[in-house]
């Protein structure tokens, strides 16, 4: 994914002066697909860890229309209030 943001970091500023129209748009529908899975994975792996402290603690801690709106900062800010509570994990 790192490099995926700094290869399209250097076509949207240098994209114009190497492509034509069409490759433009190519490369942008490219860059909107590749957008899609990236969320997609972080929506899975938010998901994933999820389920992976969930059956650390054998309870339901999260809400999952949270969990998908709001991502790892949601993730995160459920984690900080269990070692708020818990002093360590």
């Amino acid at each position: 994914m790192l490099i995926y943001l700094i290869l399209s970091l250097l076509y949207s500023l240098f994209g114009p002066v190497f492509f034509t129209e069409y490759g433009i748009a190519v490369l942008d529908s490219i860059d909107i697909i590749l957008a899609f899975y990236f969320v997609g994975c972080l929506n899975y792996s938010a998901f994933r860890a999820r389920e992976m402290i969930e059956d650390y603690f054998e309870e339901e801690i999260f809400q999952s229309w949270l969990l998908a709106v709001f991502n790892i900062w949601y993730l995160q800010y459920k984690i900080n209030r269990l070692v708020d509570a818990e002093g360590n994990l």
